[in-house]
């Protein structure tokens, strides 16, 4: 705001400064950038190699590129950050287009520039582990001397990814709604389903309406019918809820959210996109952690999606950048320790055949380094634990396999790998937080013949066949293709509709509180309590 009221203060000098030349401006900038201190000199290299001939005011004041700037400052907004962070201080007596003025006011817009397109670009807690350097930034600014040219520079500084965008129109239509006034809570009670009369039915009807899952109907009416039931089945669908279509206790719970706090959940997850690493490029993988789904994109479209099962809370799913490059037929798992410490040797304490119910085999350290195979009669497995278990477990391929019939390999400090898995009724969970940290795949098939389309050799008839032949078989994917591990409790799917997981890791508030830690007190979207 400042920086707009000084423009505007600029711009009401008229005729009398009309004359100001830009070498008296590049005085004052000299003065401006001597005086300034260490933390506040961003900028000071771009405009000591231009003779600080001034970016940002010609012989008539403010350049068109000026306003054009101070537009999308003020409009900050729309991408969940704060107008009022771009704009340092400026003498609340300033007025006119006298030189120093126009110096000072050169400066405060370059200033706003460069924090702008780092917290819209890079996330304000340091995201994508890069630092924006300023006089490169100020130099594409320079080039841009057209307009039009300067407007695609200022667009191309937030991500452009479809999923960053998506949100920005969703933050936009949620204020909206909170302008209109929200939506009014429904009111506490018992369980509610298709069929039943009950006052708290209108309720229920006016918040549906007011998000657009019930089109139809009589708001009045207190019967709780079939298309109600499909209405709330939506809102359930969007939210990561049960689709029971019923009234219970957590759908209320998701209903009574107010807009308020969706309109900051919203502007929490368009930070984290801008803190991913990179571009994801037109081909590649996201695994939304948070609400346990994958997308596979292709050429910048999704061409396959997918429920997915994912860590326990106990054993988060880590977040990571990751590129697969083989997958891996009828594997073979070797239990990791701690699994094998944890989970499997309990269960072989509760039932002595569980190892050959599984198909699990055990080996020990034997001479010259090489293992030996264990009767698993022969151990004491009371005497083992966390300090003492000299053992390895390998499950053998097969239907019981926890891999399944594939297992797909991303090399990762973490050993987390995407798998099929024989518990298919898992996919069937709203909530699919069921896994020791590895991804299970709902479509592990449907993924192999996506990664290898351009493999002509490897068919879906082909890959299956193999399967079913048996054996081990590893094959490589000729290209690698990336994949994103995000945690995104908002987005907006392929039809539009934006959609809500709930936060299972709990990571909003923490990562809010990062984001406020780093940036102060004044960035609206993630200064308050985030909705879980």
């Amino acid at each position: 705001m400042a920086v707009a009221l000084l423009a505007a203060a600029i711009l009401s000098g008229g005729g009398a400064q009309a004359a100001t030349t830009e070498k008296s401006v590049a005085t004052e900038l000299r003065t401006v950038f001597g005086r300034s201190a260490p933390a506040s000199d961003e900028g000071r290299g771009f405009y000591r190699n231009r003779s600080f001939k001034p970016l940002w005011v010609d012989e008539r004041g403010p350049s068109p590129n000026a306003k054009i700037l101070l537009t999308t400052l003020k409009e900050a907004e729309r991408d969940g950050l704060d107008p009022d962070a771009y704009a340092a201080p400026v003498p609340a007596d300033a007025a006119g287009a006298a030189p120093d003025r126009l110096a000072e006011f050169e400066r405060t817009l370059t200033l706003g520039l460069i924090r702008y397109a780092g917290d819209v670009g890079l996330g304000r807690a340091g995201g994508r582990g890069a630092e924006m350097s300023a006089d490169k930034l100020l130099e594409e600014a320079a080039a841009a001397t057209e307009e039009e040219a300067f407007r695609r520079f200022l667009d191309g500084l937030p991500p452009r990814h479809p999923g960053y965008l998506a949100l920005r129109k969703a933050l936009a239509d949620h204020r909206a709604l909170e302008a209109r006034g929200g939506w009014t809570a429904v009111p506490e009670g018992p369980t509610l389903r298709s069929g039943m009369t009950d006052p708290r039915v209108e309720a229920l009807r006016r918040r549906l309406r007011v998000t657009g899952e019930l089109t139809e109907g009589d708001d009045a009416s207190p019967v709780f019918d079939d298309v109600l039931e499909l209405a709330l089945k939506r809102f359930q669908k969007r939210h990561g809820l049960d689709e029971d279509g019923a009234l219970g206790r957590q759908t209320l719970t998701a209903l009574n959210v107010p807009v308020q706090e969706r309109i900051r959940q919203i502007a929490l997850n368009m930070e984290r996109w801008r803190h991913l690493p990179g571009n994801p490029g037109a081909d590649h993988i996201l695994i939304n952690v948070a609400a346990a789904e994958m997308t596979v994109v292709d050429n910048g479209r999704t061409a396959l999606s997918m429920r997915v099962v994912v860590g326990q809370p106990t054993r988060q799913t880590p977040l990571f950048v990751g590129r697969l490059t083989h997958m891996i037929l009828n594997p073979t798992w070797n239990v990791p320790r701690h699994l094998a410490v944890e989970d499997v040797l309990r269960k072989i304490r509760e039932d002595s055949r569980y190892l050959s119910k599984m198909g699990l085999r055990v080996f020990a350290p034997g001479e010259n380094g090489e293992e030996k195979e264990v009767d698993p009669s022969t151990v004491d497995w009371p005497k083992l634990g966390v300090s003492r278990f000299p053992y390895r477990l390998r499950q053998d391929a097969g239907p019981k396999n926890a891999m399944g019939r594939m297992k797909f390999v991303l090399p990762n400090p973490d050993d987390i790998y995407l798998h099929d898995t024989p518990q298919r009724n898992l996919f069937q969970k709203a909530r699919r937080t069921e896994s020791s940290g590895c991804i299970r795949l709902e479509k592990p098939v449907d993924l192999a013949v996506h990664l290898l389309r351009r493999q002509p050799e490897w068919t879906r008839d082909a890959i299956e066949a193999s399967i079913d032949k048996g054996g081990q078989q590893t094959v490589r994917i000729k290209t690698p293709f990336p994949v994103y591990f995000l945690y995104m409790t908002a987005w907006v799917g392929d039809g539009g509709d934006v959609h809500f997981a709930p936060d299972v890791y709990e990571k909003d508030q923490a990562f809010a509180r990062l984001v406020l830690r780093s940036h102060g007190t004044g960035a609206r979207g993630v200064t308050r309590t985030v909705a879980r």
